[in-house]
């Protein structure tokens, strides 16, 4: 599994895809997967879901780690790489992703789209123009980016940390610069993932 984080905007699910055309890689978006569910008429988690999205808040981990299981399996043959894109989202997620995923899936890498504040807002607004998505407006991405602020941050300092003290030589956190134009970002992206 490879981990692709960033905050709202920064080209996760944009890069994920291009990766997903060019490599062996199945893309899964944990966003995408909740918002998919919430559409489900039978789910039990759709409204609590749907308020955690529109609130800028993380969905409970178990939630999330259960949809992104399903996808998995649905795959299994077809892919040996997971692109998971938008998780983990915090430490709960982490703890959750090592105690409920380690017979499931190994991580390999974790991407990390760095971007500013100003860029991620102007492009959340300019595509909230054809998404129709509930959590893409000005108020939902800065409650967004300071939920990723707060919470992923963290998280992606922990993954730093323990890849560089050598505890799991087996993957990386790689930096990159999300703020680019698209071919420039993708360039990086494609060197960072033929280096892995």
């Amino acid at each position: 599994v490879l981990f692709v984080l960033g905050g709202p905007g920064a080209g996760k699910g944009t890069q994920s895809e291009l990766l997903q055309e060019h490599y062996p890689i199945l893309h899964l978006s944990a966003g995408e997967l909740l918002r998919q569910e919430v559409k489900k008429v039978d789910s039990p988690h759709a409204a609590l879901i749907e308020s955690c999205l529109v609130a800028g808040q993380i969905v409970p981990v178990e939630i999330s780690l259960q949809l992104l299981q399903n996808a998995m399996r649905q795959e299994k043959g077809s892919q040996l790489l997971f692109l998971v894109d938008g998780f983990p989202r915090n430490e709960d997620n982490l703890s959750g992703w090592c105690r409920l995923m380690k017979n499931v899936a190994m991580l390999w890498s974790v991407l990390v789209y760095q971007c500013p504040l100003d860029v991620l807002e102007a492009r959340i607004l300019e595509r909230a123009k054809i998404s129709g998505r509930s959590d893409d407006n000005l108020e939902s991405v800065q409650k967004r980016f300071r939920t990723f602020e707060k919470d992923t941050v963290p998280v992606i300092d922990n993954l730093r940390q323990v890849s560089s003290q050598n505890k799991m030589p087996q993957w990386s956190v790689e930096d990159i610069r999300g703020d680019q134009d698209l071919e420039a970002v993708w360039q990086e992206s494609q060197k960072i993932l033929n280096e892995l």
